[in-house]
């Protein structure tokens, strides 16, 4: 079965952004039905990856011919993907070049955040959509309307802690911030 022939025409766009640090670029994907573009903010999806695989074999690899970001695009949804520095096809820091015993960690929660944040700045002056809802970090002014959390989590004993986690997360972290939607998958091994 080919889910892709199921799908309406979608525009896919694949370029780089300058981040905010000089000779880094970030690697932005977007995909959207063909003849749009103008969206609602409640209509816009940017994806990031986690600390081990880039966002295009996340949210852009096809199964049974298309993929999450298919899918949600051919809802009428703006959808893009960015790959945070050092990861996918954005630039590599000088850093990654020298032995790992040469370095500290190189791409810390702080820098991604930060790099996240050029994302959004983006998709937003690229829209027109106005600033708005709560913040990412304490330090930042609002940036989104909601949050969307998806946990993966991979544990040799039978313990669930994605549900967990996602509760405190919500009442820890982002309290007084607005919507907060998780989805919690637990995969364990043999």
């Amino acid at each position: 079965m080919n889910a892709r022939a199921d799908l309406p025409g979608l525009v896919t766009e694949s370029y780089l952004i300058p981040s905010r640090d000089p000779g880094i670029e970030l690697y932005m994907r977007n995909k959207r039905p063909a003849g749009m573009t103008s969206f609602p903010a409640d209509k816009i999806l940017l994806y990031v990856h986690g600390a081990t695989y880039p966002s295009e074999t996340a949210f852009d690899l096809p199964i049974e011919g298309a993929s999450m970001m298919d899918l949600i695009a051919a809802r009428g949804y703006d959808v893009y993907l960015v790959d945070i520095r050092g990861y996918g096809r954005s630039t590599r820091p000088p850093e990654m070049a020298l032995p790992p015993e040469a370095s500290k960690p190189i791409v810390t929660t702080e820098i991604a955040v930060r790099d996240f944040g050029t994302a959004v700045d983006h998709v937003l002056a690229r829209r027109g959509v106005a600033d708005g809802g709560p913040s990412m970090t304490n330090t930042n002014p609002p940036r989104w309307s909601e949050l969307a959390l998806h946990v993966i989590l991979k544990r040799r004993d039978r313990e669930s802690i994605a549900g967990d986690l996602l509760e405190e997360y919500r009442e820890e972290i982002l309290p007084s911030r607005g919507p907060v939607r998780g989805q919690a998958c637990i995969s364990r091994k043999s």
